[in-house]
């Protein structure tokens, strides 16, 4: 069950996710490019019904437990791994990192990892997990891949940068933006407290009072932090400008009807809702988390700021009295075509499934 030299696989994709996001819209491009290109896509879910409808050629198995590491999980994929003849397995959520990486071991199978933000390795069972299960790491930002280098139990050539597709970009959105009228910010984002829609909402408290009552925010998402950022909302008297719009599937009508995108995260990849919102020619604030800094250049094709309510209140402050910021969000439009591309992302992910470098 070793290499396949004859450039065909069978390949095995692992996610314990329990909700859609940013690491499984890069599992889902991933699994249908390949099953595209004709190679046997499985993929062994926590909750297959959040893939249905999104997959194309891929069978999908569900499992109903995961954890780092337990007899019933490594058992039942053993006998999935044998029974489809799996030769090479992508672990995609840190639960299964564990035990796919001893059973490809034990198998001889080639295992590779994604990891989608940045990790510092600072423990023995980090080293052991990053450094010894695994024949190699999938980042999508230069920032991860220099954080993971640092250790010196991951090799020098294991960490291989991929950077996220676009697939089927739509056209630029017909933006209108009317001086002193409305200025609609949207987010889209699993709601954790990582993702620093805190710090947004704070920022649009700080505003002065002629450009706060001009704001509306728009959130895109679901997660533990909703009752908190609900609250907060209300104790900033801001109940009446901030509107939750739960998770949608297609968010680009959102996208579309706003005037800019906000990502204040602290600990990102390279955020699909970002490259989305960039496509669609809506510009985009963000900090230098993850992969951000790669891209992005600050007035030119976006802005950036620093993760606190005051930088981003004082930025926005700028943006919303900007003359020119339809060019900067069709730059930015610009920027995404020529960076992201399915079919490299695709050539680059076959390239080191077979082992070869990037």
């Amino acid at each position: 069950m070793g290499n396949n030299s004859g450039g065909h696989f069978r390949i095995l994709f692992v996610c314990t996710a329990r909700s859609w996001g940013g690491n499984e819209k890069w599992s889902a491009m991933s699994m249908n490019s390949l099953a595209e290109r004709g190679h046997d896509v499985f993929l062994l879910a926590r909750k297959k019904n959040i893939w249905l409808g999104r997959l194309k050629g891929v069978k999908i198995h569900s499992m109903p437990l995961f954890l780092h590491f337990n007899l019933f999980t490594s058992m039942a994929s053993l006998f999935l791994i044998r029974r489809y003849r799996i030769n090479r397995i992508i672990s995609t959520k840190r639960a299964e990192y564990v035990v796919m990486g001893l059973l490809s071991r034990m198998l001889g199978t080639r295992h590779l990892i994604r990891l989608g933000i940045v990790r510092d390795i600072d423990s023995f069972y980090k080293e052991w997990i990053y450094g010894k299960l695994n024949d190699g790491i999938i980042v999508n930002a230069t920032k991860t891949r220099a954080v993971l280098q640092k250790s010196k139990a991951i090799g020098p050539f294991a960490v291989t940068l991929i950077y996220n597709g676009i697939p089927d970009p739509p056209g630029a959105a017909e933006i209108s933006y009317e001086e002193g009228g409305l200025f609609r910010i949207v987010s889209v984002g699993a709601l954790h407290p990582r993702k620093g829609f805190d710090k947004l909402i704070k920022a649009i408290a700080l505003l002065p009072q002629k450009e706060k009552e001009r704001v509306e925010l728009v959130l895109v998402g679901e997660g533990p932090a909703l009752s908190d950022l609900k609250k907060l909302a209300r104790e900033l008297g801001l109940e009446h400008q901030v509107f939750f719009k739960g998770f949608l599937k297609n968010p680009e009508k959102e996208l579309e009807q706003s005037h800019l995108f906000a990502l204040i995260t602290e600990n990102e990849g390279i955020s699909n809702a970002l490259l989305e919102a960039m496509v669609l020619g809506l510009p985009v604030l963000s900090t230098a988390a993850g992969g951000t800094g790669d891209f992005l250049v600050d007035g030119e094709n976006g802005f950036m700021v620093d993760a606190s309510p005051d930088s981003v209140g004082r930025r926005l402050q700028d943006i919303i009295n900007l003359p020119d910021l339809k060019s900067i969000g069709l730059q930015g439009r610009a920027t995404v075509l020529d960076f992201f591309s399915l079919e490299r992302m695709a050539d680059d992910l076959e390239a080191i499934i077979n082992g070869n470098p990037v």
